[in-house]
């Protein structure tokens, strides 16, 4: 990137999803003979990354960036058990998804991005997908509002996917964004093979098996698919264990 700081961003939010895989899947991988390996481990995520980890705040809230660096405070809260904390920055994301995702299926400054803003649509929605999922793991209740504008963001996603011509009414405010009235830069045919952001593509039809959405999505992402294994904005791919919890992958 030509921007320094975005170099670091991106950086940084590598790391966030490298602590998460480790976090869930790695932290009590024999823990008598790795002990002095997970020691020193912990030891840095708690006075090394998470020192100088960007703080999210309510003023600054929007999507990218792992939820504008709420995802990672979170993570950090809920691994060191302190869940009211956890709760409380989860509170102050719902309170943003309420103003950036709109009853129409469009996201706020993001279906607004041009050439990109299929592109952004797609993130988007993986970030409120696994949000919600960790409002589900400190046993917060699921706004059926945001569940529902949630749904109107997946349809509108698929719709424009197959036509380009449907995102046109957001793409064309160009925010912070160029737009030739007609493209979007987009991989058509390989999104569910992406290795960025698509875990969503399998826990949302674990969630909402009988949704239309989940009929839709199935005959485009397949369980096998790179989105279920790969994650790069999440940290790992939590498709694969949600499509076998599912039923969705063989036994």
């Amino acid at each position: 990137d030509l921007s320094a700081a975005k170099d670091a961003e991106f950086t940084t939010f590598l790391m966030a999803g490298l602590i998460r895989n480790y976090l869930a899947l790695l932290s009590d991988h024999e823990p008598t003979a790795l002990s002095g390996e997970h020691r020193a481990i912990k030891g840095w995520i708690t006075n090394g990354f998470a020192k100088r980890l960007k703080r999210p705040t309510r003023e600054y809230f929007g999507f990218g960036l792992n939820v504008a660096w709420f995802w990672p405070a979170i993570n950090l809260d809920m691994v060191n058990g302190r869940i009211g904390e956890a709760r409380r920055k989860l509170e102050v994301v719902e309170d943003g998804f309420r103003a950036f995702l709109n009853t129409d299926g469009s996201i706020k400054d993001r279906t607004t991005r041009g050439n990109r803003a299929l592109w952004y649509q797609y993130t988007s929605i993986g970030e409120v997908v696994m949000t919600f999922e960790m409002m589900r793991a400190v046993e917060m209740p699921v706004d059926q509002e945001l569940e529902t504008r949630l749904h109107a963001a997946v349809d509108l996603f698929l719709r424009a996917n197959d036509d380009y011509s449907v995102i046109h009414p957001w793409a064309q405010q160009r925010h912070q964004a160029s737009y030739d009235g007609k493209n979007q830069d987009w991989e058509r045919f390989s999104w569910p093979d992406k290795d960025f952001a698509g875990s969503w593509l399998h826990v949302y039809p674990y969630r909402y098996p009988d949704h239309p959405n989940t009929q839709r999505l199935s005959q485009k992402v397949r369980w096998y698919s790179r989105s279920a294994r790969m994650d790069t904005d999440y940290g790992f791919g939590a498709g694969c264990l949600y499509n076998l919890a599912g039923g969705r992958a063989p036994g």
